[in-house]
């Protein structure tokens, strides 16, 4: 299987990057790959939604050890303000930059 630029995949094994514990059930952004590397963000879920771990540089046969090709999905980046894993594309419209909802009411001071 081949590994796509833009798109987030389950991670299905621990294993230690760096010093740092990558854990089954983490999220992998893949930003861009210039073979044989992969530059990617790792997700870790809590109690507010998926925050950002650590941003990696992974040979992609590594990479292709660690992820469940199979729910590949759509990778939107992260949040500008609150560092996490975005849902959707943000809306243009808000003018605050590339934040979630959350955030862009915050900065627009929409909330009561």
């Amino acid at each position: 299987m081949k590994i796509n630029d833009g798109v987030k995949y389950p991670c299905v094994k621990n294993y230690d990057f760096q010093g740092e514990d990558i854990a089954k059930g983490d999220v992998i952004g893949v930003n861009h790959i210039e073979s044989p590397v992969a530059y990617c963000d790792v997700y870790r879920e809590n109690e507010g939604g998926w925050k950002l771990l650590k941003t990696i540089e992974i040979n992609l046969a590594c990479l292709e050890q660690s992820i469940d090709f199979e729910s590949e999905a759509t990778y939107h980046g992260e949040c500008e303000e609150c560092r996490y894993m975005l849902n959707e594309y943000p809306n243009g419209a808000w003018g605050v930059g590339y934040v979630c909802v959350h955030c862009a009411k915050k900065l627009r001071d929409e909330y009561d």
